[in-house]
């Protein structure tokens, strides 16, 4: 079964901002693991409603919602809510719409696929 953990890490700076950076920057530990619940609910959700949802992993691979993606996300997931039947579809929805909404502007959300 393939989870995803979330984790939210300071927007990594390109350029010459990004050079002269004392040390990388680097994903606090997961604040979040999204199971099968939350991807039922994505199941459910009509075509072309989630565009930035859509882009989540499902094997390898991770996926990082920069401040766009984030306020895309927000929009999205608050039209896709009433989708969450039961009560652990909910929790694990909720939860993750929680932490979306919470992210610092100078952070980004780092989804990794793992296997467990």
């Amino acid at each position: 079964m393939v989870v995803l953990a979330v984790t939210v890490r300071p927007v990594r700076r390109g350029g010459l901002a990004g050079l002269f950076r004392r040390k990388p920057a680097e994903p606090s530990a997961p604040a979040l693991t999204l199971g099968p619940a939350f991807f039922a609910v994505l199941a459910r959700v009509p075509e072309g409603w989630t565009r930035t949802l859509d882009a989540l992993p499902s094997a390898d691979g991770e996926v990082v919602f920069g401040p766009l993606e984030i306020r895309m996300a927000v929009t999205e997931l608050s039209r896709i809510s009433p989708y969450a039947e039961s009560a652990e579809e909910q929790a694990e929805f909720g939860a993750f719409r929680t932490l979306v909404g919470t992210v610092p502007p100078d952070h980004e959300l780092v989804l990794t696929p793992e296997i467990v």
